[in-house]
């Protein structure tokens, strides 16, 4: 979308509005919780340290600081450098106030509304009444432009600025910073998805292109929907694009809504109340249960019940794998069960038991491809069917089954079927056949598509708006009632 609080315009060397904000060039240490020491470039404007336009490092002096020491190399250096770190805010809470001298109130508590809506970091606010409970908090203020510090700075009250420019999705942006993510532009894997034009970046710009600071290891596939991506001409002194995706039509720099890779990020960061992580449970058959969880190895684990437990009442059977996120199960018939789940590298992969025994082996699993973005949501409408939904990096729903002979549309390929996603997809299957799909846009309506065993209504990349504002969507559960026992269809949330 166009936002004209992006870039410093002309020979503008300080930016006071906008996310972009520039002044006197200076070199700092920072460090996080995956990377050690690192030395930056960052920009002071108004006695602030900022770094790649909106992130507030610390002040100038904390910096200054930093550097002094780890040029020394102090043994304080490292307490000195933490300034600048990630940190969580304890339960997933982010007490804040708001500043009675903040014009348009109502954008910060819309922003907040809508983080509340899709991610597990709640906003309590903070008052005369409560305040010793809530030691470390965000104000916002008009501080000059859009900006943040990163994560919790554990010093008390910490700024998010929204200058005049600032809109809603500028906050839900500046919110991202303070709970803890980095811009996407900035992971080690960028420039496998963008090409950085730097002969259009303003003078003395550069640096904050070819940074590559990323606390989690970038957690996930590249996210071009990310709403903490840079715009296609983020500090451009032509007007010409400083960024562009390498697939052909992405869109990047949003401001309009938190993308599911941006929410599956926040679920990963703060799993310990990650609404989104629900484990399946299934069952094939009468008196028969089996559940799959993830362990703190983030491998996949396996219990059942079929008149017991096993392996035992409290034992569970390792299955392998490094997974991002909880696994999705499915079972079409008795005795079948097919296991889905996202790996490090953020490809689909997937298990089976036939009856007899795990293929591939235990503690192996079949690739499936694709850049995957949260949870995979899998159905089946009848025996050896499967069908697979997932949400890619750019946020548009992808498709693929199996039809009891191989995988279509191949082993690694997906369906594209559009749509810009803010949750994740939720199917079911009342008939063989056929197919319900269900996901929430960037409006927060509600959208549906379906298949009816020949064709894609109301077109392969088309919905159908349902509206209403959904705040809960990634909770929802879509049932279908079946007319006989020899329908079962089970999906897997």
């Amino acid at each position: 979308m166009a936002d004209n609080s992006f870039g410093p315009g002309g020979d503008q060397k300080f930016v006071s509005e906008g996310e972009f904000q520039a002044g006197e060039a200076a070199s700092g240490i920072i460090a996080g919780v995956t990377f050690g020491p690192t030395e930056v470039v960052y920009y002071k404007v108004n006695n602030l340290a900022v770094f790649e336009g909106d992130i507030v490092l610390g002040t100038v002096a904390e910096l200054e600081q930093t550097k002094d020491a780890a040029n020394r190399d102090d043994a304080r250096a490292r307490g000195v450098i933490i300034t600048g770190a990630r940190f969580r805010w304890p339960n997933a809470q982010v007490p804040f106030q708001i500043d009675s001298a903040l014009p348009n109130q109502q954008r910060v508590r819309d922003a907040i509304t809508h983080w509340e809506a899709r991610t597990p970091i709640r906003f309590p606010e903070r008052t005369p009444a409560n305040a010793a409970q809530f030691p470390n908090f965000v104000e916002f203020s008009d501080a000059g432009g859009c900006w943040s510090m990163l994560g919790m700075q554990g010093n008390g009250m910490q700024t998010i600025s929204l200058g005049t420019g600032c809109s809603t999705g500028n906050a839900i942006h500046e919110i991202g910073h303070a709970v803890g993510l980095w811009h996407e532009q900035s992971r080690e894997d960028r420039n496998t998805f963008v090409t950085i034009n730097v002969a259009n970046i303003e003078t003395g710009m550069e640096s904050q292109f070819d940074q590559h600071i990323v606390d989690g290891d970038d957690v996930g596939g590249y996210d071009y929907g990310s709403i903490m991506h840079y715009p296609r001409t983020a500090f451009s002194k032509n007007g010409l694009e400083t960024i562009t995706p390498v697939q052909a039509g992405a869109q990047i720099g949003q401001r309009t809504a938190l993308s599911a890779g941006d929410i599956a990020a926040v679920n990963f960061m703060y799993p310990q109340t990650a609404r989104a992580s629900s484990s399946p449970v299934v069952s094939w058959g009468p008196n028969r249960l089996d559940a799959f969880v993830l362990g703190t190895n983030r491998a996949v684990f396996h219990k059942w019940f079929s008149g017991a437990w096993g392996p035992s009442v409290t034992g569970y059977e390792n299955m392998g794998g490094i997974a991002e996120c909880a696994p999705q199960a499915v079972a079409w018939g008795p005795n079948r069960l097919d296991l889905f789940v996202t790996g490090t590298d953020s490809a689909l992969y997937h298990k089976w038991w036939n009856g007899s025994a795990w293929g591939p082996p235990v503690n192996d699993f079949e690739r499936l491809g694709g850049i995957v973005v949260g949870e995979p949501e899998a159905v089946s409408w009848g025996p050896n069917r499967l069908d697979l939904f997932v949400i890619g990096t750019d946020s548009a729903l992808y498709h693929k089954w199996f039809d009891g002979n191989a995988w279509g549309p191949s082993v690694l390929g997906y369906e594209n079927m559009g749509g810009i996603a803010t949750s994740q997809p939720r199917v079911v299957s009342w008939s063989s056949g056929r197919l319900d799909v269900f996901l929430t846009g960037t409006n927060s309506a509600l959208f549906h598509k379906w298949f009816n065993g020949a064709a894609w209504g109301p077109s392969l990349t088309g919905y159908e708006s349902l509206g209403g504002v959904i705040t809960s969507f990634d909770e929802a559960e879509v049932r279908a009632a079946t007319a006989s026992s020899d329908s079962q269809h089970r999906d897997t949330n």
